[in-house]
């Protein structure tokens, strides 16, 4: 089951995390304008990993 739990604006991107629960665990996964990246997390990314992902996303 995936839920999102935070939406935030990074410069002019919209940025979701959503969390997702299955039966290995809970994870989060962060979306950049409607994109989903490969990356996983424990727990939510802080806003400073937010801006390195849409950064490294967008190759800056």
């Amino acid at each position: 089951m995936d839920r999102v739990v935070a939406t935030y604006r990074v410069d002019s991107h919209e940025v979701v995390i959503v969390e997702s629960v299955e039966d290995e665990g809970t994870y989060f996964h962060v979306m950049v304008d409607g994109l989903e990246g490969e990356e996983t997390f424990a727990v939510p990314p802080s806003a400073e990993e937010l801006t390195r992902i849409v950064d490294r996303r967008l190759g800056w």
